[in-house]
């Protein structure tokens, strides 16, 4: 039975299964935003952030029910990843895709209170649950965890690194997670010593990014090189290098031939550089 706050109409939402994207059949596919009628009878839970906004349609089922799912609501279609496929989406609709993955997955790892241990429930009145023990009542809301995302630069050289992950030949900006009692500069400073053994100076903001893969907020900044010598510290990366702005630019080129829709703050980070823009982004 679908299951939605009853003051809101769920309409136009997309469906989420194990942080994947309910996508059509089109080429390229394109992700469904389903109405209310059609996913009557369905596992679906939405989930409203707003008024008239539902985040998701939420499918907490297994490999069949998926599959039936998809049988009714997008023949030919399939559940991806869209990760990769930011970038062709318009920015309003790229947000509610963002949001949509992020309730997802922490509704799917959110299911017992923290606090007491019983099952947790949605509340009709913003994206939270509470638990469903009777002498005390616990409220939460999705967590996010910010994280620091840097370009590193040297007057005319910009220092980027490898991560295990990458496929080989792909570099980006350096990265990493706020850690409790850290102010956003102490962690990017601490970041990009113990990844690259490099000590930063000045720092610029340039922007911020919901990353729901599976839960961040990136802040992205510039930072002025104090060291050059790079020492790789932590295993963290398996190559770093300084770029000179023409070889950044050939790597960045060849970076987007590879992988053209893969937006992210990172990619941003470098084009700004490279065109002279260091003030802060959108």
């Amino acid at each position: 039975m679908t299951v939605r706050p009853p003051e809101v109409p769920a309409s136009g939402a997309f469906v989420v299964w194990r942080g994947l994207v309910m996508l059509g059949p089109g080429e390229p596919p394109e992700p469904v935003a389903v109405e209310l009628a059609d996913v009557d009878g369905l596992p679906l839970l939405a989930v409203a952030s707003a008024p008239h906004e539902p985040a998701a349609y939420i499918l907490d089922a297994d490999e069949a029910a998926a599959e039936a799912t998809i049988a009714r609501l997008a023949p030919g279609g399939s559940f991806a990843e869209i990760m990769f496929d930011l970038g062709r989406f318009a920015p309003e609709r790229r947000r509610r895709l963002e949001r949509a993955v992020a309730v997802e997955r922490w509704s799917n790892r959110y299911r017992y209170c923290p606090a007491c241990g019983t099952p947790l429930v949605w509340t009709t009145d913003a994206i939270a649950k509470i638990c469903t023990r009777p002498e005390r009542v616990h409220r939460h809301f999705p967590r996010l965890d910010p994280a620091i995302i840097v370009l590193v630069t040297d007057g005319d050289r910009a220092l980027l690194g490898r991560s295990k992950r990458f496929p080989p030949g792909f570099f980006s900006t350096l990265a990493g997670f706020v850690e409790p009692g850290e102010s956003v500069e102490a962690a990017l400073r601490r970041e990009v010593f113990e990844e690259a053994g490099i000590t930063v100076g000045a720092t610029r903001y340039f922007g911020s990014e919901s990353w729901p893969f599976p839960r961040s907020l990136m802040l992205g900044y510039f930072a002025a090189a104090q060291t050059t010598a790079i020492a790789l510290n932590d295993g963290e990366l398996e190559e770093a290098y300084w770029f000179d702005r023409g070889e950044l630019a050939a790597l960045q080129a060849r970076m987007k031939a590879a992988r053209p829709n893969f937006d992210t703050i990172a990619r941003r980070l470098i084009d700004a550089w490279l065109a002279g823009r260091t003030e802060a982004g959108p």
